[in-house]
Formats: C-alpha cells, structure tokens, sequence
C-alpha cells in the first residue's frame, strides 16, 4: 500500500517560494516521534532549488518539518 512520501525536511526557495526536500527522515518509529534537524554549517549551506535552478545560502533554522 503506498502512503505518499516519508516525512522530510523542507526548505522553502527564497526566490520561487517553492517547497523542495533537504533531506528524508528515517523509516523508524523513533525517527519519526523524535526528528532530528540536519547539520548544517554555521555560516550556512549555499543549496540550488530544483524547481527555479537560483541558488541560495540556507541556514538550520529555516529547515522546516514536513509530515507528507
């Protein structure tokens, strides 16, 4: 039975304001009851979003959980 996609952490783009994934989380229990925001370096992660292609730097903190 598919369910749709495991929860994630998101980033919204800055420029199209599109949702995309940073990263998956787990499949366990565990991942999902206690998520753990991923590292990212403190001066931030330059990252390019896939829908408009601009590049961005992103810090932890605009990482937002996404249930589905």
């Amino acid at each position: 039975m598919n369910q749709g996609p495991s929860p994630r952490w998101v980033i919204d783009c800055r420029h199209c304001l599109q949702s995309f994934s940073h990263t998956e989380i787990g499949k366990t229990l565990t991942d999902y009851m206690l998520p753990i925001k991923p590292e990212i370096r403190p001066g931030g992660e330059e990252i390019e979003c896939p829908n408009c292609k601009t590049k961005s730097v992103y810090t932890r903190s605009e990482l937002r959980y996404q249930a589905r």
